[in-house]
């Protein structure tokens, strides 16, 4: 601790070190002087306990004597001390501990720095755990998709061995085309060559009514329909083409049908002979969803 210190209400420096009282201002030191003393014992470093002393405290401690309960009632003659008697004291030193305590944290006391702030703690709370393989591979593991349907082996077997149709697979169906025209120039009914090769086609469609879905599509050559005619145009003419392979096939029994026009020409419209495989259908097999 210094030998001397300043008054902190007025500009007198260097004041002795005992001094009670500013000879400037007049200001009572008495406070500051016990703020000094306790600021000097807690900056004190702690000195370490001698080996001397350490063994004297050792038998000092030894040598006292056992305490001695008394079981005898208390003499009601002799008074009680006074609880009272150390209040005054105890409410000077809470004081002094509170203004201890205000001047500390301000960093005011004697003129002080201010206490540097304390650095952030680093978080102690361990990170997520990373998700382990087999969490993974449980998340991931679904059910497989069912199988798609199929054609029944024996119907496509029974398709293959008919010489006047050509099968063509198209995704999960089967495209059955007639080698040969079916009808006549604007016709709609079925030529008498025709009819022997679409009973060969229905015999083999009727194994397996249950299990497929059959659409038949009429198609056109590229001539247009004659004025005046029967129908307006190849889509309609495609349409009464379907209507009539439908009903020679069974439709309505079996499979379930539907009728609709193809999109193109099987054949190209290049030559009279493939203008005459053109006018015909296209039955389209497909597996029924179970």
């Amino acid at each position: 601790m210094n030998d001397s210190f300043d008054c902190p209400l007025c500009p007198a420096t260097h004041l002795p070190e005992d001094a009670e009282r500013c000879p400037t201002c007049g200001a009572d030191l008495g406070p500051l002087q016990r703020l000094r003393r306790l600021r000097g014992v807690l900056q004190a470093p702690p000195r370490p306990l001698q080996a001397e002393t350490r063994a004297s405290t050792d038998a000092a401690v030894t040598a006292l004597p056992p305490p001695q309960i008394s079981s005898a009632a208390p003499d009601p003659t002799v008074p009680l001390p006074s609880r009272r008697s150390g209040w005054p004291r105890a409410i000077s030193l809470a004081a002094l501990l509170v203004s201890t305590a205000l001047a500390f944290s301000g960093g005011l006391l004697l003129g002080g720095a201010r206490t540097e702030s304390m650095p952030p703690v680093a978080s102690t709370l361990p990170e997520a755990m990373p998700p382990t393989a087999s969490s993974t591979s449980e998340a991931l593991l679904v059910a497989p998709p069912p199988e798609p349907p199929e054609i029944p082996a024996p119907l496509r077997s029974g398709l293959d061995a008919l010489t006047a149709f050509s099968v063509v697979e198209s995704g999960a169906s089967l495209v059955v085309t007639p080698r040969q025209g079916l009808f006549g120039p604007g016709g709609v009914a079925p030529l008498a060559g025709s009819l022997e090769p679409l009973a060969s086609l229905k015999s083999a469609l009727e194994d397996a009514a249950q299990a497929v879905d059959v659409r038949v599509e009429g198609a056109t050559d590229d001539r247009p329909v004659r004025p005046g005619g029967a129908v307006s145009d190849n889509a309609e003419l495609g349409i009464l083409r379907a209507a009539s392979v439908y009903a020679l096939l069974g439709g309505g029994s079996g499979p379930r049908w539907s009728l609709g026009v193809a999109a193109e020409s099987p054949f190209p419209n290049d030559t009279p002979e493939s203008r005459a495989k053109n006018r015909t259908v296209q039955i389209v097999v497909t597996p029924r969803e179970p």
